[in-house]
């Protein structure tokens, strides 16, 4: 059994989505940020950092990190095909479209939402969020491409869990239907995925966007 440490609107969504479609048995522990649930010294004692998803594996070690537990599910669960095998010729392009969104789409998210924890000059924050947004722009126009040029998903016909990733941050963009409708090769992953029985069950508990556990 897994424990998912989750909170809605956040970077736990794709793990989620991971351990339903792989059907792994999971409970949710629910870490509502909004009361400051995870500055508590009982959240603090399974990740220091202080931040969601964690992710308690059968055997009581924590993981965290939202792109390295979905890594992780994938490739301890082949028969779920969510990853290309160690040595598999897709394996590059998938290692590098996973890395790609997470650690140069998902940081601008942050930027987006929480301008001002960039800069002590308030004054200074519309100009964070404007670049941000120029950056997110830019970064969904390059897998666009690809996924115009190889698609329907990142690695052709089979999904993986870069395409889930890439649903949970296509649902944190404002807004996020006028994004897929200026980019059709990422609006057809995205149906795609969202269609699945286990995304439908997981983007049924979204509420807010609350990307930030700071």
């Amino acid at each position: 059994m897994f424990d998912l440490y989750y909170a809605e609107g956040t970077a736990c969504l794709a793990p989620q989505v991971v351990l339903e479609r792989l059907a792994l048995p999971y409970r949710l522990i629910e870490i509502d940020i909004t009361k400051g649930m995870h500055r508590t010294p009982d959240f603090l004692a399974v990740n220091p950092a202080g931040k969601v998803p964690a992710l308690r594996l059968p055997d009581g070690r924590i993981m965290t990190e939202a792109a390295a537990i979905c890594l992780h599910l994938a490739d301890m669960t082949p028969e779920g095909a969510l990853s290309p095998a160690t040595g598999h010729p897709d394996r590059p392009l998938f290692l590098s479209g996973l890395t790609f969104l997470a650690t140069a789409v998902q940081p601008l998210y942050k930027r987006f939402y929480y301008p001002e924890r960039l800069t002590t000059d308030r004054r200074a924050a519309a100009g964070i969020r404007a670049l941000a947004v120029r950056e997110l722009e830019d970064a969904w126009s390059l897998v666009e491409t690809h996924l115009a040029a190889h698609g329907p998903f990142h690695l052709g016909d089979r999904p993986s869990i870069v395409d889930i990733y890439m649903m949970m941050l296509i649902t944190w963009f404002d807004p996020m239907e006028e994004l897929l409708a200026s980019r059709p090769a990422i609006d057809r992953c995205y149906r795609h995925v969202a269609d699945w029985p286990a995304a439908r069950t997981c983007l049924a508990r979204q509420g807010r966007i609350s990307i930030g556990t700071g």
